[in-house]
Formats: structure tokens, sequence, C-alpha cells
């Protein structure tokens, strides 16, 4: 077996398995950038619909605030009589 012979058997497959992991690095690094852009979006999602929810109960509470308010006018209204 010559040299040459030697070189090629070993290699080629170093540089083939070498060019796999490249691609494998680069296709799970591509998977990886997806999966954080999903999780972004959903964050985003959730954090709109937390703001919906904290929007509905201020206003809730304004409400409440004014029917105590009402409330407390009439009962000292009644106290003075």
């Amino acid at each position: 077996m010559t040299n040459e012979q030697l070189y090629l058997a070993i290699g080629v497959p170093v540089l083939l398995n070498g060019l796999m992991f490249l691609a494998l690095n680069w296709r799970i690094s591509d998977l990886k950038q997806g999966v954080n852009q999903r999780f972004d979006d959903l964050k985003d999602l959730i954090n709109a619909r937390f703001a919906a929810v904290d929007a509905r109960f201020d206003t809730a509470k304004a409400e409440l605030l004014r029917v105590e308010q009402v409330m407390d006018a009439r009962v000292k209204h009644l106290e003075e009589k």
C-alpha cells in the first residue's frame, strides 16, 4: 500500500466527517433561530394579552371607585338626615 493510498483511506473519511459536522452545526443553528423566533412571537402574544387584561382591570377598577364614591355620597346624605 502506498502513501497516497493511505492518505486517501484516512484523509477522505476525516474530511467527510468534518464537512458533515459543519453542516450539522449549521442546520442546528438554523433550527435554534427558528425556535427562538417562535418563543419571541409567543412572548409578544402573551404580553399583548396581559396588556389587554390589565386595561380591562383598570377600567373595572375605575368603575368600582366611581360606584364607591356615589355610595359614599349617598351614605353621607342619609347620615346627615
